[in-house]
């Protein structure tokens, strides 16, 4: 919460940092802390940091190389600083069925 960044379109939208400031003061423990930065370039920004992301050294670490892809398969994802690392779901709690006598039903 102490870094809330907003880009894009959105970002342009009159009132939205003073919005999102009251509704996160609403939803948030008492005295909490929280920061909301937006964009210079809303609608550029996306584009401009990924441009400097590609033409930087620390690209070839992120990207899947063929050698892995054939390894792997293209379900293979590279775990690195930025990805979001795989939760299996929770295995769902199985509730017993029911006996009739537990539910007090009649049988004809």
């Amino acid at each position: 919460m102490n870094n809330i960044y907003i880009t894009g379109g959105v970002a342009a939208t009159p009132g939205l940092v003073d919005r999102l400031t009251r509704e996160l003061r609403e939803i948030r423990p008492f005295q909490s802390t929280f920061n909301i930065s937006v964009t210079r370039e809303p609608l550029l920004s996306t584009w401009l940091a990924m441009r400097d992301f590609a033409s930087s050294d620390d690209l070839p670490k992120y990207l899947v190389t063929k050698e892995e892809y054939a390894e792997k398969g293209g379900e293979f994802f590279k775990e690195h600083l930025a990805s979001n690392l795989y939760q299996p779901s929770p295995a769902p709690v199985c509730q017993p069925a029911a006996t009739a006598e537990e539910m007090e039903i009649e049988i004809f």
